[in-house]
């Protein structure tokens, strides 16, 4: 976890899009301790603008690189908040999910690993929110039919899921998008003074 623990999101302005360059949002958060926003993959300005922090974003990369058969995932915790234009989530956190049901190309949250994932959050991130779930993806950066089942259960508007291809090679996130599941996009990166 971030040493900066009373996130506040400001909004400020930003750059205006200039035609054929990569969209970018008209505003950002503005949290203490960023000292760069970089954006992975093309960003789409008129969903939920996805932020994650560096070392939470190489966590991720290490667990689902610890198996290369097998897709493997975890929750994704953090904040989310409005500006009345634009949507942000901020992904401050993750826990691996230990003992989920997983092979080749299937992964599903069990109750056990529910049930550690809840003892965990109240024990160290009581504060941040579930704001969506990760795994491993050896079929490609689409989210399969059994993935979009899974993602019913995030189902607030703010809740994503990051796709890793195995190895973490590739990385993208889905988000809900007037009721439905979105394909696999971009987000945004954050560097801290500290990191």
């Amino acid at each position: 976890m971030r040493a900066n623990d009373d996130l506040s999101i400001v909004v400020d302005t930003l750059s205006h899009i200039l035609p054929g360059e990569m969209p970018l949002p008209l505003f950002k958060p503005i949290i203490r301790g960023v000292t760069r926003v970089r954006s992975f993959k093309s960003v789409e300005c008129s969903t939920l603008l996805v932020f994650v922090w560096a070392e939470i974003l190489a966590n991720i990369v290490e667990h689902g690189r610890s198996d290369l058969v097998n897709e493997i995932g975890g929750w994704l915790l953090g904040e989310y908040a409005s500006d009345g234009i634009n949507k942000f989530v901020v992904i401050e956190a993750s826990l691996p999910a230990q003992g989920g049901r997983k092979g080749p190309a299937h992964f599903c949250f069990t109750c056990e690993a529910q049930q550690q994932f809840a003892d965990a959050r109240e024990s160290h991130f009581p504060h941040l929110q579930v704001v969506g779930w990760y795994h491993s993806h050896p079929l490609g950066m689409r989210l399969s039919e059994m993935d979009k089942q899974v993602h019913q259960n995030f189902n607030e508007p703010f809740q994503v899921a990051m796709v890793l291809s195995t190895g973490g090679w590739d990385i993208g996130c889905a988000v809900w998008k007037n009721g439905q599941i979105s394909e696999v996009g971009g987000f945004f990166v954050l560097d801290s003074a500290q990191g």
